[in-house]
């Protein structure tokens, strides 16, 4: 809690100097600025000259030394496996790092300190079982990792009770849990949390139906989510409610937890061709929503592009929701917010791995911190430090002479800026 106080002051501190400075370079870049136009405001020269005998000498005031604009680390490797196709990333209270990724049937999990090293683990599946798509999430210093488990050959007589959505939960003598499975048979996992002791879980039903799940000791709970086919992201609020943004034939819907069931409505300025809706709530449980828009989801056939595909975000921040467009560019989207200052932190990945940014008020500004094509992404922001983590994976490249191709799955790569 003392990082987060003293965090919280320097960085009022620093905003009350730029209110006062009311320089250009204090405030957040414009685009043009961003895009490489000159940001540094203009020095007026002093005279130089003799003074009078009877003046007193001026003391010259030193110049202030600039801050360095914060940057992006170099990509570093996240342990060994080439062969991974999903990946997500987490912070816990201490500020380590911790990967999870599917890779080739398993489940790869990495911890770092943040200097740079990984140390790395395998979760072996069993015989004739696969193991994918893994989440993270923490209960204080206990680590939590959620993945699917699938049969290999899909066939109706490979559906048993080792079929489904499995969690494991780390010991305090560094062990790790058996695995145990949450909700019926043949599920698939879309969004994991942990809360007050309580596992929280968006499934996927065999009948494409996708429910939200509790697990509080020996009781579990499924309610089903009205009219979600796709695409559905969990965040748990303060008050221990679940909140929850989902893609309907009809546009985006954001749905919270009343105690028996789903109370919902439409996100502000989404439409039917808005797909992948990433959610994050802020310290006052407002919503912040990422996603894409585009009228043929995952590359299949459509009408073609429209002049206003891209990248959106909204916020019901204040009481009603605000959208906008972020981007023209298009991939996989993840999202976090600065609890202490309101900033909101973006990563968009697919042709090139890009990061945008924004404070309350504020103008949106992007760089891009990779120009190599990313099968997923994910961005981390950890409370205490302010640093943000983004993890993701570079597909490896495939082919036979000049006939280069890009193959489903690759190596993960995380880059971190202070």
């Amino acid at each position: 809690m003392s990082k987060l106080i003293d965090r919280g002051r320097v960085l009022a501190a620093a905003a009350a100097i730029v209110v006062s400075g009311c320089t250009a370079s204090a405030s957040p870049a414009s685009p043009a600025a961003s895009a490489g136009g000159s940001s540094a405001p203009t020095q007026a020269l002093s005279p130089v000259g003799l003074l009078p005998s009877s003046a007193p000498t001026a003391t010259p005031t030193p110049t202030p030394t600039p801050t360095p604009v914060a940057t992006w680390s170099k990509p570093r490797p996240v342990g060994t496996a080439a062969d991974c196709s999903s990946v997500t990333a987490g912070i816990d209270v201490d500020s380590r790092l911790h990967v999870a990724a599917g890779c080739g049937g398993n489940i790869v999990y990495s911890v770092s300190d943040g200097r740079g090293a990984w140390s790395s683990r395998v979760f072996a599946h069993p015989a004739n079982r696969l193991d994918l798509d893994p989440q993270i999430a923490f209960q204080g210093n206990v680590v939590y990792l959620a993945y699917t488990r699938i049969s290999p050959d899909g066939g109706c007589g490979s559906l048993g009770p080792d079929i489904g959505v499995f969690y494991r939960r780390s010991q305090p003598d560094g062990s790790w849990s058996a695995p145990t499975r949450i909700g019926e048979a043949a599920e698939a996992l879309e969004s994991f949390r942990v809360s007050g002791g309580t596992i929280h879980a968006i499934t996927r039903g065999t009948e494409a139906g996708r429910y939200y799940e509790t697990v509080d000791g020996t009781s579990s709970h499924r309610y089903p989510i009205p009219g979600a086919f796709a695409s559905v992201s969990l965040r748990i609020g303060t008050d221990g409610r679940a909140r929850i943004a989902y893609q309907t034939v009809d546009g985006l819907r954001y749905a919270t937890f009343t105690g028996s069931g789903l109370s919902s409505s439409a996100i502000g300025g989404s439409r039917e061709d808005d797909w992948a809706p990433a959610l994050v709530l802020d310290r006052s449980n407002h919503a912040h929503v990422v996603w894409t828009r585009s009228p043929s989801p995952g590359g299949c056939a459509g009408p073609g592009p429209s002049p206003d595909d891209g990248t959106y975000y909204a916020t019901n921040a204040s009481g009603t929701w605000e959208s906008g467009r972020i981007t023209t560019h298009q991939g996989g989207t993840s999202l976090q917010v600065d609890e202490i200052t309101g900033q909101v932190h973006v990563l968009v990945g697919a042709a090139g791995l890009r990061y945008y940014t924004k404070l309350p008020g504020g103008a949106w500004r992007g760089t891009k911190v990779s120009a190599a094509s990313v099968l997923a992404a994910v961005i981390r922001l950890d409370p205490a430090t302010g640093t943000l983590l983004a993890v993701y994976i570079k597909p490896r490249e495939s082919g036979l002479g000049q006939a280069w191709t890009l193959s489903g799955s690759g190596r993960i790569y995380a880059v971190t800026r202070p």
